[in-house]
């Protein structure tokens, strides 16, 4: 409901004021989108949280309010990410998929569908060294990856059944090769030279999804093929 108040002999709308939990999502996002850009500009380890309060124009008391540390951050970015990453799959549940198309057609439209983010691919590998060395980030980075892929098999169960394959390997094993695959290839895009670098990764993975989906379709057809779970 709106309410208002008398201003000579117009009625003009109050100000609604703004909700304590809208001001501090906010300022969440503030952060989040500055630590990313002084992130991006000075790689995770040069960054620093005076950079980030200074980018986001924000106080260094509200940054606490909101994330704990610089890792805290990542682990933030990064849950951003995958979420994402995972609406943008189950944005497409109508999508044709084999055997309405080739799996390398399929596999071919879902790389065009894709964003390489060179930035931050290079954020990622530079924060994953520092968690391999330490106990808890390490610990807190396996288990957003391993949520995320657990997601994704549950989509790949999915696209399969629809297909009227029913995979001999676990899904949960299926997401895990798939991204062990595509963090290999995004690592060597990385690494390569030359403007054709991004376009090379893209069929590289087309090539490895359309190979994996007809392996394991050839699998879940042979005698015996369902007992290997």
């Amino acid at each position: 409901m709106v309410s208002y108040r008398l201003v000579g002999f117009m009625a003009t709308p109050a100000p609604v004021p703004v909700r304590q939990s809208e001001r501090r999502a906010r300022t969440r996002a503030r952060v989040l989108d500055a630590a990313y850009r002084v992130f991006s500009s000075e790689g995770y380890h040069g960054a620093t949280l005076d950079a980030i309060v200074a980018e986001a124009g924000v106080s260094k008391g509200a940054l606490y309010y909101n994330f704990d540390s610089k890792q805290d951050l990542f682990h933030a970015l990064l849950e951003e990410r995958l979420a994402a990453r995972s609406a943008e799959i189950r944005a497409e549940p109508d999508a044709a998929r084999p055997p309405e198309l080739t799996p390398e057609r399929w596999a071919a439209r879902a790389m065009d569908a894709m964003h390489f983010d060179r930035e931050w691919n290079v954020l990622f590998w530079e924060f994953a060294c520092v968690a391999a060395r330490q106990r808890e980030p390490g610990r807190r980075l396996a288990e957003q990856l391993r949520s995320f892929r657990s997601g994704a098999a549950v989509e790949m169960q999915r696209m399969m059944e629809d297909a009227g394959i029913d995979s001999s390997v676990p899904y949960e094993r299926l997401a895990r090769i798939v991204a062990a695959v595509a963090n290999g290839i995004a690592l060597d895009a990385l690494l390569e030279v030359g403007e054709s670098s991004e376009a090379e990764a893209r069929a590289t993975m087309a090539t490895a999804m359309a190979l994996l989906w007809r392996g394991t379709a050839s699998i879940s057809n042979e005698p015996g093929g369902h007992d290997e779970r």
